[in-house]
């Protein structure tokens, strides 16, 4: 009898342990799931911001740190000849100093500095846009909802030393245009819009293996 109960004891303790070792399983499965879930989630929160970058070259700072800014060239523009002769280039740098590949675009908006509403609105619908040397449209016909957005999938990976990568900007007095828009002052705004490189349609690769990896 002693030696039966000893066996059924037995088997009872070797069945608990088992119980416990399968509970211990499962919960280290679901702490998994959970640790995932919150590294997927961080994952999407980590570099989504805006850098607020205008014409001074002023930049808004990241976490007390200039991980990302928008240099450039002008603070105010004005026309001394009209058409290609007189036309301003803008240079856009944007510098990625960040551990995360980055996408981002360009936002344009103006504003009339001490001209009138009307001599601005008059004065844009002259104004020739152009960006990285295509045509967008006139002045007024791309911020007349407030700012004109350029997002062409502009992409930079993130490196040991600072990564940078130019635009250029240009504005151009119409050819045509009446003399007396020549030398009118107004302002404009360049805003750099930042977020993490979406993985779903971008691939990055360093070198030619990495190349023949993705294609």
């Amino acid at each position: 009898m002693v030696f039966f109960y000893a066996r059924i004891l037995y088997k009872g303790e070797r069945t608990m342990k088992k119980i416990r070792k399968n509970t211990f399983s499962v919960l280290v499965a679901a702490l998994s799931i959970v640790l995932a879930l919150i590294t997927v989630v961080y994952a999407v929160v980590l570099f989504s911001f805006r850098v607020d970058g205008k014409i001074d070259g002023n930049t808004d700072t990241i976490n007390r740190e200039e991980l990302l800014n928008l240099e450039v060239t002008e603070t105010s523009v004005s026309f001394a000849k009209a058409g290609e002769e007189g036309r301003k280039n803008i240079s856009l740098t944007v510098k990625n100093d960040t551990n995360v590949n980055i996408a981002y675009s360009f936002g344009l908006s103006a504003d009339n500095n001490s001209l009138t509403e009307s001599q601005f609105s008059v004065l844009a619908g002259a104004v020739l846009v152009y960006f990285d040397g295509n045509f967008e449209g006139t002045l007024s016909s791309l911020i007349q909802n407030g700012e004109k957005i350029f997002d062409n999938g502009y992409v930079m990976a993130k490196g040991d030393k600072t990564r940078t990568q130019s635009h250029v900007l240009s504005l151009e007095l119409h050819i045509a245009t009446e003399q007396s828009l020549l030398g009118k002052e107004f302002g404009v705004r360049v805003t750099t819009y930042s977020r993490n490189a979406n993985y779903a349609n971008t691939i990055l690769v360093s070198d030619e293996t990495g190349f023949l990896r993705a294609a």
